[in-house]
């Protein structure tokens, strides 16, 4: 596997893997307070909204987290990845299921939260040095599992990306 183009996402059967992993962990059992608590039939509407100065990353990610739930779900995306928001800027809307919306609500949002910290650490340590002949290059020292998203997540702040596994340097 080569190191992806500058900003596209990682390959879709690597994200699905990762997301796959994440549902078989927090969902393996079900969901016992959705179901004893939500009608199944229940409809709602969710919003993802930044809290902070940002760059988005995850967004991607987020959607295919949902759609893994349950695929009737309807998003609508209002940022793309890679984009530096404000407070209160509305990221993902989501309609369905309610019980569907909360299982995926966690992993979608621990995605995003992971992911558009890295990216929005990488793009100010690319500020504070951009007036200086460097840049900013990450490492192979990720978390297991989720090195591809990490570093697509470097390259949105504007890092770049050293060796991606043992195969592609010395």
């Amino acid at each position: 596997m080569g190191v992806p183009s500058l900003c596209s996402p990682p390959p879709l059967s690597s994200i699905q893997r990762v997301i796959n992993a994440a549902l078989e962990e927090d969902l393996a059992y079900g969901d016992l307070t959705s179901s004893l608590l939500i009608p199944p039939t229940l409809l709602a509407r969710a919003e993802i909204i930044a809290k902070g100065h940002m760059i988005v990353a995850g967004v991607a990610v987020a959607r295919r987290v949902f759609h893994s739930v349950d695929s009737t779900i309807a998003l609508t995306t209002h940022i793309d990845d890679g984009t530096m928001v404000r407070p209160s800027t509305p990221i993902l809307t989501m309609k369905g299921s309610a019980q569907s919306l909360l299982q995926g609500e966690r992993i979608a949002l621990n995605f995003l939260q992971r992911l558009s910290g890295i990216s929005t650490l990488t793009h100010q340590f690319c500020e504070a040095v951009r007036d200086y002949p460097v840049a900013i290059v990450d490492t192979r020292k990720t978390t297991p599992g989720l090195r591809a998203l990490e570093k697509w997540a470097v390259r949105l702040g504007g890092g770049k990306n050293h060796r991606f596994s043992l195969h592609d340097g010395i």
